[in-house]
């Protein structure tokens, strides 16, 4: 029996599931638009490059052109590495998260955040990535998700367990 002014269990798996899909889908659009930048980025014609060295370090950088370049590539794969520990989270996060877990919910949220942060790396279709992060965020804490999550949590009352015997427990548990 739900309390007064709470949520139904079905509303509240409700929202938990479409949490968890904006959760995924978050995921996968950051997927896409990291590969998607990451070969664009690789395909830099090297004339476009080195213009971009002259512009960047005119003649008092000790880097050459090659090392640049090696460090322009390294930062590319770094960033998609970066992209896809983040999104292995939220997916993790989005399994986790129907089954009652706390922890999904507080990770998945610092995880939303760290994706918001992609606004830095400006393009049009990183809006698309934060738009779907702040929905996420705001779905996992609607109340139906708080009190799903507060349900499932064992040690939220002490008092909630099975009536009867303790069966020598002095606390009744």
């Amino acid at each position: 029996m739900a309390a007064f002014g709470a949520p139904s269990p079905e509303q509240q798996r409700s929202a938990v599931r479409s949490a968890s899909v904006l959760m995924f889908a978050t995921a996968a659009a950051e997927l896409v638009i990291a590969v998607i930048a990451t070969i664009v980025a690789l395909a830099i014609p090297a004339d476009a490059l080195r213009e971009l060295y002259d512009q960047a370090s005119g003649s008092s950088s000790g880097m050459s052109f090659a090392q640049f370049r090696q460090f322009i590539s390294g930062f590319v794969w770094f960033a998609l590495a970066c992209v896809v520990v983040n999104a292995a989270v939220l997916v993790v996060c989005g399994i986790f998260l129907p089954k009652g877990r706390r922890w999904a919910r507080t990770t998945g949220t610092i995880f939303l955040c760290l994706t918001i942060g992609s606004v830095f790396s400006g393009g049009l279709f990183a809006l698309v990535t934060i738009a779907l992060a702040v929905a996420a965020i705001v779905a996992l804490f609607r109340s139906p998700v708080t009190a799903f999550l507060a349900a499932q949590n064992q040690f939220a009352n002490p008092y909630s367990g099975p009536k009867g015997p303790s069966l020598g427990n002095p606390y009744g548990q």
